[in-house]
């Protein structure tokens, strides 16, 4: 798991989108997210990958609140942090016992949701289904 953010973010003071994004325009008729800009100038290959806000502030592009991963990572974030639409992000167990932990939870989307399930009782079920 990672480490709390103990630093104050430094947020873009220039134009933001309608989400709180930094945007900026990079060429006439381009723009770029701002916090993807610092990565690449950091030297990282972000092509097919997201980077995430670990301060959950859209606006801030400081590189240590910054992380490379995919999306099911940000909803794996999300999920621990129980942010999100979802209504049992507070549901800190499985109805089997098992804690939901980043390492015990598969979070997915379904239906335009985010959804998550405890890996544990998935190997269980999957064990059961190919024994049959």
């Amino acid at each position: 798991m990672l480490a709390a953010i103990d630093t104050p973010c430094r947020e873009y003071q220039g134009v933001r989108n309608e989400h709180g994004y930094g945007v900026r325009r990079v060429r006439r008729f381009k723009s770029r997210y701002v916090h993807r800009q610092i990565m690449e100038m950091a030297g990282h290959d972000i092509e097919g990958q997201i980077v995430r806000h670990l301060c959950d502030n859209p606006a801030c592009f400081r590189y240590d609140h910054l992380a490379i991963g995919t999306q099911a990572d940000n909803l794996a974030d999300m999920a621990a942090k129980g942010r999100g639409r979802n209504q049992r992000t507070n549901v800190t167990h499985c109805k089997h016992g098992h804690e939901f932990t980043p390492d015990n939870t598969y979070v997915y989307e379904r239906d335009g949701r985010v959804a998550r399930q405890c890996r544990a009782c998935h190997c269980l079920s999957e064990q059961k289904r190919r024994k049959q």
